[in-house]
């Protein structure tokens, strides 16, 4: 059960850190485009 718990625990902050890193390209993308219509 606590090896379990470790690795649901760190698989969470991977997921994190990955969603993370997802929104940032985004709202680079989505800056850019603004930008453009500018």
């Amino acid at each position: 059960m606590n090896a379990l718990n470790k690795f649901c625990i760190s698989s969470f902050k991977n997921l994190s850190v990955l969603i993370f890193f997802i929104d940032k390209s985004y709202n680079l993308r989505e800056n850019r485009s603004f930008n453009n219509r500018i």
